[in-house]
């Protein structure tokens, strides 16, 4: 589908019905960061351009909608291939303070500090053109705040197949690159032994210039480099310099042990505590804290966007670490790293994952990048937990006109809605009720004894889960639910074994049961 001349009145008003256009209101609402000061429109939909944005284009021309092949029969595929195009150019701009979107912000004044990506079919001038753009049309007024991605190749091409539909990660760089222009950059260009070899950087080993044109590479990143008149060019820096008036990213996590990102947000699909972030610099490092309950555990970090592993731009540097003491117990504040936790483990380069038993406690889980220019970028934190959940301790709460409730402490959070009277079998006792607490570790069974000797007793399990979703597993085999992963609590036994462990009871005395203590040892 080629772009086409036409005036206003023939473009006519954007609806559905008109050839080569779609409605907005059909494009997927898209946004990276949204309330940032600049934004970075993607225009899948079609654009009617008055004035001439390139300056070898006509007036008054008119691009049609993306498309992708299959749209008759997978009405999906487009919307598909638009989230694809957008999370590899919203990885790209991540460490700015600037919001790649799918939804037109209305103005492209210069003053309004957004630029439109037209995304469309064939180039109007140029058979094997992946894209257009004037250098820094974002910030010069005399240019039009617009560049161009072209997702198909002519009808005459000789390189390519005519007609088709380019790969969807080179439209996505397509589309950085031409931004990267419209903010002021020049192509990257390779430079060996003070001679110009390729006009456009092809990359080295497995990382290139987004600059450049590393279609053979499988991650491609800002760069430090010369263009083709041996400038050196820092990509980064142009783009977040004053010119464009948008900057670098605010960190938005904590920076330190001293005031670290709590993972609160619980993934029910992955049963996982989940954060996420971006590394906007090379020198930038984001501290979440989260406490264990001790066991195996799994610390994945996912790269790009949502963690879209093959848009990454970030190459990381993964660390686990362990509180040392309270940090809000020390006085004077601590001056050095150690003081507050100590290093357990780091990642292997390019793995992004620590899996290890560690023991209960609080612990620190640092991200940052391995230091070479352009590793940066988002990333998706998560804690699996793939240890069942276990009593450590139960005892006789109240008694009352013959009935008595026992508090049952787990070592980890309960899914409450998983313990139920189904899940209490009781013996020389009715059951009555099983009662959630303000602590979700903590339950009341509340049973009315009925043995004329005074002994009872009641079994948990197997069936409870935490709130990872994880079957009990009383006795730590890592074997979850099994027959044998209950807790038995009984009133009277001096020495009763669980599955768990030894629950030592002594009787005070039997007119007044409220005074039974229990004490337990673990194996």
């Amino acid at each position: 589908m080629s772009v086409t001349p036409l005036t206003a009145a023939e473009f006519g008003t954007p609806s559905k019905t008109d050839p080569g256009f779609v409605s907005a209101a059909a494009i997927p609402p898209l946004s990276s960061l949204p309330g940032a000061p600049a934004k970075i429109y993607l225009d899948f939909n079609g654009h009617f351009q008055a004035t001439p944005a390139i300056s070898t284009f006509p007036p008054n021309l008119a691009s049609p909608a993306f498309t992708v092949d299959g749209e008759a029969t997978n009405p999906s595929a487009r919307n598909d291939a638009i989230r694809d195009i957008w999370a590899r150019v919203a990885e790209d701009y991540a460490p700015f303070n600037v919001n790649v979107t799918t939804v037109d912000p209305g103005d492209f004044s210069h003053a309004s500090h957004n630029l439109r990506v037209v995304v469309t079919g064939e180039s109007p001038t140029s058979p094997d053109e992946g894209g257009l753009a004037m250098k820094g049309s974002f910030a010069v007024e005399t240019l039009e705040n617009v560049v161009y991605v072209f997702t198909r190749v002519r009808h005459d091409s000789l390189e390519e197949t005519p007609g088709s539909l380019r790969e969807l990660p080179f439209i996505g760089k397509v589309a950085s690159h031409e931004a990267g222009h419209a903010f002021g950059l020049d192509e990257q260009a390779l430079w060996q032994n003070g001679q110009l070899v390729e006009e456009f950087h092809p990359g080295l080993g497995t990382k290139g210039p987004i600059m450049g044109n590393p279609r053979a590479t499988t991650r491609t990143i800002w760069w430090r480099g010369q263009d083709k008149v041996g400038q050196v060019q820092d990509d980064m820096a142009i783009i977040a310099s004053a010119t464009n008036g948008f900057g670098f990213r605010p960190d938005e996590m904590g920076s330190s042990f001293a005031n670290p990102q709590t993972l609160t947000n619980y993934d029910p699909v992955f049963g996982a505590l989940t954060g996420s972030g971006v590394i906007s610099t090379t020198s930038d490092v984001d501290v979440f804290r989260f406490d264990w309950s001790g066991g195996f555990a799994t610390i994945r970090l996912d790269i790009g966007t949502l963690g879209q592993r093959d848009t990454a731009n970030l190459d990381p540097k993964l660390e686990l670490y362990r509180q040392n003491s309270d940090i809000a117990t020390i006085s004077p504040a601590p001056s050095r790293t150690d003081q507050l936790a100590t290093l357990v483990k780091q990642a292997s380069p390019g793995s992004g994952q620590i899996s290890m038993d560690i023991p209960a406690g609080v612990y620190f889980v640092k991200v940052g990048s391995q230091g070479a220019y352009g590793d940066v970028g988002q990333y998706v934190v998560n804690v699996l937990d793939r240890n069942g959940p276990r009593i450590d301790a139960a005892s006789i709460a109240t008694v009352s006109a013959g009935v008595t409730s026992v508090l049952v402490t787990f070592n980890k959070d309960i899914d409450a809605a998983t313990f139920t009277t189904a899940d209490v079998t009781a013996t020389g006792a009715n059951l009555l009720s099983v009662a959630a607490t303000n602590s979700p570790r903590a339950f009341l069974v509340t049973v009315t004894p009925t043995a004329s000797t005074g002994a009872w007793s009641f079994t948990v399990g197997p069936n409870i889960k935490d709130r990872y979703g994880n079957l009990m597993d009383q006795n730590s085999d890592r074997q979850l639910g099994k027959t044998n992963d209950v807790f038995i609590f009984n009133n009277l036994v001096a020495s009763e074994l669980s599955a768990g462990g030894i629950s030592t009871i002594t009787k005070k005395s039997r007119l007044s049961p409220r005074l039974v203590d229990l004490a337990f040892a673990t194996r």
